[in-house]
Formats: structure tokens, sequence, C-alpha cells
């Protein structure tokens, strides 16, 4: 029988203020691994569940700032994200829960 770990982790999301994603309390987010960054190697990013669907935001601001319509939330913050990432991407950790 295999194993699933699932990590629960008590911490901010870093660069939210830089996404603008309209995020609710209790909102569904997932956690991925973005081995594209080109500011780090280890970075997890932070996604709302229906990725793309801003909230509150019009059609026509969506396409002026694609960076607001992306469905990313943030990032885990550095530190935590060194940690994390080896173990996400090996499988070891199946899912993050953020409290």
């Amino acid at each position: 029988m295999d194993l699933v770990c699932i990590a629960k982790i008590s911490s901010r999301i870093k660069g939210h203020h830089v996404y603008e994603y309209k995020y609710v309390i209790n909102e569904e987010l997932r956690c991925v691994p973005e081995s594209t960054n080109k500011y780090s190697s280890n970075a997890i990013v932070v996604k709302a569940k229906g990725e793309g669907n801003v909230k509150g935001m019009k059609e026509k601001e969506k396409k002026k700032n694609k960076k607001k319509s992306t469905g990313i939330v943030g990032h885990v913050p550095d530190a935590l994200a060194e940690v994390l990432y080896p173990l996400v991407t090996s499988g070891k950790i199946h899912l993050l829960e953020f409290l």
C-alpha cells in the first residue's frame, strides 16, 4: 500500500500584492512546483483552483493586465519552498495545506 503524505503548514503567501488575485476566505488554493521560475529553482506557486477565474474583474481589465487573470495568488516563501520543493517533486508530499 502506498503512503500518501499531506503537509499542513502555517505560512503567509509571498507576493500576493503583485498578482492582485481577489481570493476569499476558505477558497481552495493549490500549490504547484514552478521549475521554470527565473528567480528561484525551488519556487512553488500558489494558484486558485479555478485558475483564470478572477472574481470581480471585467474582461477588459483581464486583457489589460494578464498577470491578474492567471489565477496565481502568489508563492510559497523561499525558505519554506527550499525544504518543500524536493519533497513535492519527488512525490513524498502529495498535498500541501496552508492554515
